[in-house]
C-alpha cells in the first residue's frame, strides 16, 4: 500500500467530533423534564470535550452544570458517573460534581446536571514555581485517596475499554500525532519501547480510577492558587493506577513531580518502576491526543498547555 493510500490514523479516530449536538434550545428542554425552575434561566455554554456537551443556568446566586453526550461511547460513562460519583464523593479530599438530576435524551441517552464547581481549569491558568510544588502534593494525594478507596464502594464500574496502557493498541496513533503536530517523535520511540518491555513484567493492580486525570479536570482559584475541585468523571472505571497517575509526569517536572508521588504513597503504596514507565507513557499518549484536538479545533491556550506537557514527559 502506498503511502497515499494508507490510512490515515488520526483522521480515522479524531474522538471529539459530535454525533449529536444539543444546542441552547434543546439543552433548555431537555432540563425542563427535570428541573422545571431552572429551564426559566437562560443557558450559557461552558464547553464541549471529546464526549459530553456542557451547558451552565445561572441565578443571581448558583448556577448549575448540565453535560449531554456528544457520542455513543458516552453512554456508557454517563451511567457510571451517575452511579459510582456519589458514593465516592465523601471519600475524597477536593470537591467532585454531585449529581442532582438526570434525565434521558430524544435517543434515550442519560444526562446529568450538578451544581457547578467554581475555579478556572488549570491546565491553562498560570501558577508560581513555589505554588506548584504544593498543588503536586494536594493532587498526589487526592489521587492516593481515590486509589485507597474500596472497589466494593462503586459496584458496578467495569475495566478500562479502551486499553489505555495498551502499547500495541497505542504506538501508531500516538506517533501519527507527534509528527502531525510537529512534535519530537523520535524522543518518544524509547519510551514506547521501554513501556512495552515494563508491560512485560508489570504486577497490575485495579483500582478506582478517574481515567482521564488531566488539568483540564482540575479547578483552581487564579487568585489563590488553592484548587477547589476535581472534574469529567465520565471515564470512571476499574484500572491500574499508571492510568492516573500519567498526571505525575504531564503536569509536574523536577521537586513537584517527586512531591506528587511522595504524596501518593503516603495514601497507598510505593510506586514501582514499572508503574512509572507505564505512567509516562500514559501522559505520553494523552498529551499527543491532547495536542492534536487543541490543533483541529484551534485553541491556542489548550495547545499550548499539551506542548508543555509533552515536553515534561518526553524531557
Amino acid at each position: 500500500m502506498s503511502d497515499t493510500q494508507r490510512p490515515d490514523p488520526i483522521q480515522a479516530a479524531r474522538p471529539w467530533l459530535p454525533e449529536v449536538v444539543v444546542d441552547a434550545d434543546l439543552a433548555t428542554a431537555l432540563v425542563r423534564t427535570v428541573a422545571p425552575a431552572l429551564a426559566v434561566l437562560p443557558p450559557s455554554p461552558l464547553g464541549a470535550g471529546w464526549d459530553n456537551t456542557a451547558w451552565v443556568f445561572r441565578d443571581a446566586s448558583d448556577a448549575w452544570v448540565f453535560r449531554f453526550p456528544r457520542r455513543a461511547i458516552a453512554v456508557r460513562c454517563m451511567e457510571a458517573e451517575l452511579a459510582a460519583l456519589p458514593a465516592l464523593a465523601d471519600h475524597l479530599p477536593l470537591a467532585v460534581p454531585r449529581p442532582q438530576w438526570h434525565g434521558a435524551m430524544p435517543n434515550g441517552w442519560p444526562f446529568a446536571g450538578y451544581r457547578l464547581l467554581p475555579g478556572e481549569v488549570l491546565a491553562t491558568t498560570p501558577i508560581g514555581t513555589h505554588a506548584q510544588v504544593e498543588l503536586a502534593a494536594l493532587l498526589g494525594d487526592f489521587v492516593g485517596a481515590l486509589h485507597a478507596v474500596p472497589v466494593a464502594l462503586a459496584p458496578g464500574l467495569a475495566p478500562d475499554p479502551l486499553g489505555r496502557l495498551d502499547v500495541d493498541r497505542r504506538e501508531a496513533v500516538t506517533l501519527a500525532s507527534l509528527a502531525a503536530s510537529g512534535s519530537p517523535s523520535a524522543a518518544a520511540v524509547p519510551l514506547i519501547a521501554a513501556a512495552r518491555e515494563a508491560a512485560t513484567t508489570h504486577a497490575t493492580r485495579s483500582v478506582i480510577s478517574h481515567g482521564d486525570l488531566d488539568l483540564r479536570h482540575v479547578l483552581v482559584n487564579p487568585a489563590t492558587s488553592r484548587v477547589s475541585g476535581v472534574i469529567d468523571w465520565g471515564d470512571l472505571m476499574l484500572a491500574d493506577p499508571a492510568i492516573d497517575l500519567g498526571l505525575a509526569f504531564s503536569a509536574f517536572d523536577g521537586h513537584a513531580r517527586a512531591t506528587f508521588l511522595e504524596a501518593y504513597a503516603a495514601r497507598t503504596w510505593p510506586v514501582s518502576a514499572t508503574t512509572l514507565t507505564l505512567a509516562r507513557f500514559r501522559a505520553l499518549t494523552t498529551s499527543a491526543r491532547i495536542l492534536t484536538w487543541a490543533l483541529d479545533i484551534g485553541d491556542t491556550a489548550l495547545t499550548h498547555y499539551a506542548r508543555a506537557a509533552l515536553g515534561r514527559v518526553l524531557a
